[in-house]
């Protein structure tokens, strides 16, 4: 059941939806902020020896694949006109193929279709040529990989490895319901059965359009949560909602009904505020809905970066496994590297 970034909880919250006329407005209107790609492709040359960690690795990637032409890269320093705060942000990934109203952009082969990122705040310009340069290749490297991330969830019908999607639901399942079983003081049973329907809902975001969402055929690997027919006795309880197909607040509103009377008010907004797992509260609360983010953060925390979700791979004994082989099979996916747009 793949899901349209704007059709998030987050992005309904956020007011995402309000921001649309306005940003395509302006990039109508300033075509000239974005980044030539020969520049850009030059931009990355400089910097790709220079970093060498899994994120590095990826956006090496990404650049020997030619893909940061799927890409309209900003720099805002020479505009006048006030920027929408969307635009902006090096927090969310704005991918145009997803917008609605983009068509307006086919004319401009700058936007049409393009992920955006604006890279500002990691360039500067040389003072005697005038050139850009990189001054801070981490965060340059990274918009590029989340942006690309984004893209190919959405572009592809089957996104990830069956090993690599299962590898991203137990990592979700288990360091959701572990916050959630020390906050709200679980028992074992109450945990796992808390793990069971976020693993329901994460399967259903990583299955293919045509899949059962009620049984999707990913849920049926999660046996770290319990046997084959503990697995569909959790999709036959949770079966009403699912059918519909899951988000975010339908299925902590499943987890408030389904769980002990303590969590009874349990919501998408209490999990939000228990659960940082990002570098930024806002990458974090994106995560815990959009896979693309999740598998971000996974990427920032393996590749060395001190982020919270680091340290809850280590407590929930993930870490080892995720640097070896869920890195390897990642980073070796011809899938994700080979995105083709107009």
């Amino acid at each position: 059941m793949k899901r349209n970034f704007f059709d998030t909880d987050f992005a309904a919250y956020a007011g995402l939806h309000a921001q649309i006329p306005r940003v395509l407005r302006y990039v109508v209107e300033n075509r000239d902020v974005v980044i030539q790609t020969s520049e850009l492709n030059d931009l990355a040359h400089s910097i790709r020896t220079i970093l060498k960690n899994p994120m590095a690795e990826a956006f090496n990637r990404l650049v020997a694949n030619e893909q940061l032409s799927n890409f309209a890269a900003v720099y805002l320093k020479s505009t006048e006109t006030a920027v929408p705060e969307i635009v902006a942000s090096q927090n969310i990934t704005l991918d145009f193929k997803q917008v609605k109203g983009g068509e307006i952009l086919r004319a401009l082969p700058e936007f049409n279709n393009k992920i955006l990122v604006d890279v500002t705040q990691t360039l500067k310009t040389d003072r005697y040529t005038g050139e850009l340069q990189i001054n801070a290749a981490d965060v340059f490297q990274n918009l590029f990989v989340r942006g690309h991330l984004v893209a190919s969830y959405f572009d592809s019908e089957t996104w990830l490895t069956p090993y690599l999607s299962e590898f991203v639901v137990r990592t979700y399942t288990m360091i959701i319901s572990s916050i959630i079983g020390r906050q709200f003081n679980l028992t074992l049973t109450e945990q796992m059965q808390i793990m069971g329907i976020f693993a329901l809902y994460m399967c259903q975001l990583l299955s293919p359009e045509d899949d059962d969402l009620v049984m999707p055929t990913l849920f049926n690997r999660c046996t770290f949560i319990g046997s084959r027919e503990d697995l569909r006795n959790i999709a036959e309880v949770c079966r009403d909602v699912s059918a519909t197909g899951l988000t975010l607040s339908k299925t902590c509103k499943l987890v408030a009904d389904l769980g002990p009377e303590k969590m009874r008010k349990f919501n998408a907004l209490v999990l939000g505020t228990m659960c940082r797992v990002g570098p930024d509260v806002l990458t974090s609360r994106i995560a815990l809905e959009y896979p693309p983010y999740w598998v971000y953060v996974l990427l920032l925390a393996l590749s060395g970066t001190k982020t919270p979700m680091i340290y809850h791979l280590t407590a929930n004994k993930l870490a080892q496994e995720g640097r070896t082989k869920f890195l390897d099979q990642l980073l070796s996916n011809q899938q994700i590297f080979n995105l083709h747009r107009n």
